[in-house]
């Protein structure tokens, strides 16, 4: 769609699946979960996938919403995440993410609000939506 966003983005995504795969690799779990790109072991994740990828295909709009929604899902799973463990490396990193990912949720709402769209929160509700929105441009430590 003509924008630098989302693929500036995406190379950030890489750093943080570089992160978890070093967890993976350390603490040997989650190996199964782990496949090619685009392929998932989970039903639920493998229909996410293929619906926002179709949503991303409509309209950069639709793109930008598709991408804001999964960056508000990341929250909230790094949320839930995080009260399962209680080893610093494992939280560190979740806190890094959990960063990130509110870095690029107020990088694409920026990009709907400069094509006149407002954002409805899907996962988390609107009021901590907002807030992270409102919040500046964090640094991460990744």
């Amino acid at each position: 769609y003509g924008t630098n966003k989302l693929n500036n983005i995406s190379s950030s995504e890489q750093t943080h699946m570089d992160a978890v795969g070093d967890l993976i690799e350390q603490y040997n779990v989650g190996k199964e979960l782990v496949t090619e790109q685009g392929v998932f072991t989970l039903d639920a994740i493998r229909t996410l996938y293929s619906d926002l990828l179709d949503k991303m295909k409509v309209s950069e709009v639709e793109a930008f919403k598709a991408a804001t929604l999964v960056e508000e899902t990341d929250i909230m799973d790094i949320r839930e995440i995080k009260t399962r463990f209680d080893k610093v490396d494992i939280t560190e990193v979740l806190d890094q993410l959990e960063c990130g990912s509110e870095n690029h949720m107020r990088a694409f709402n920026k990009r709907l609000e400069l094509l006149e769209v407002d954002y409805v929160s899907l996962v988390m509700p609107q009021s901590e939506f907002d807030e992270i929105i409102s919040a500046g441009h964090m640094h991460c430590g990744m």
